[in-house]
């Protein structure tokens, strides 16, 4: 499943949510190099790219960060 913004990947960082790969823009924006410090410490594989291929590839308006984590698990309401 692919995710973007810079706070919904920071928040998935934080949370319980396996992310499997983070890709960004390279650049000089303060919170995405901080997205990305994490990541690789936390052992997130990180692929930076140069902004023309960055918006090829994710073809939709962005915040220059986006996310691949693994598909949710819903369960009925009354299995809980």
């Amino acid at each position: 499943m692919l995710v973007d913004g810079i706070n919904v990947v920071r928040e998935l960082l934080k949370a319980s949510v396996k992310v499997e790969k983070i890709v960004a823009i390279d650049g000089d924006n303060a919170e995405i190099i901080a997205i990305i410090d994490k990541a690789r410490a936390m052992g997130v594989s990180v692929n930076v790219l140069d902004k023309k291929d960055f918006d090829r590839k994710f073809n939709f308006k962005n915040q220059g960060i986006v996310a691949y984590i693994s598909e949710f698990k819903y369960c009925v309401i009354n299995t809980i």
